[in-house]
C-alpha cells in the first residue's frame, strides 16, 4: 500500500487500515528520509490507534532519538515496549526495551538504562532466546553494563 493509500484510509477517517498500513511502510520511509510524510500521518491517527499498532509508537521513538531528544524517545520506546508485551510480541518488546537503553545511557541515566537492559534480558530469557553466557551485568552484583561501554 502506497502513499495514496494511506492518505485515502486517513480522508475516509478509516484509521485502522491507515495504521496498518503507515505499520507496514514505516520503517522503509525512515530508511528513504520521508520522515516529514510519515510524522505527518501519524499526527493524524487518532491516540488510541498505537495501543494496537505499537509499530508506530516504536517509529516515533526512533525519530525521536535521532532528533537527540533521549529523554522523550525513552519514554516513548517505554511506551511502546508495554504496547508490545500486551500483545505478546517478546522480539518487539525486547527491542524497545533495549532501545530506551540505549536512550536512557545517551541521557546519561546509568540506573535507568541497566533496568531496561536488564528487563530485555529477563523477558529475553523468560521466552527462551537469551544465551546467559552472552549477557553479562544483569545480576545485583555487577556493574551496569553500560558503565562498561562509557
Amino acid at each position: 500500500e502506497g502513499d495514496e493509500a494511506i492518505s485515502f484510509y486517513l480522508a475516509l477517517g478509516d484509521y485502522d487500515c491507515a495504521a496498518r498500513a503507515i505499520s507496514s511502510r514505516a520503517m522503509g520511509l525512515m530508511d528513504l528520509g520521508r520522515w516529514q510524510a510519515l510524522e505527518d500521518w501519524l499526527d493524524r491517527l487518532p491516540p488510541g490507534v498505537s495501543a494496537v499498532y505499537p509499530d508506530l509508537d516504536y517509529v516515533r521513538a526512533e525519530m525521536t532519538a535521532a532528533r537527540g531528544d533521549a529523554v522523550t524517545a525513552g519514554r516513548l520506546y517505554d511506551t511502546a515496549a508495554a504496547r508490545y508485551a500486551d500483545r505478546s510480541d517478546t522480539d518487539g518488546a525486547s527491542r524497545s526495551m533495549l532501545a530506551a537503553s540505549a536512550a536512557a545511557a545517551i541521557a546519561g541515566d546509568l540506573v535507568t538504562a541497566r533496568a531496561r537492559a536488564c528487563a530485555a534480558y529477563s523477558l529475553a530469557e523468560t521466552a527462551g532466546a537469551a544465551n546467559k553466557s552472552n549477557v553479562s551485568g544483569c545480576n545485583p552484583s555487577s556493574r551496569p553494563p553500560v558503565a562498561k561501554i562509557l
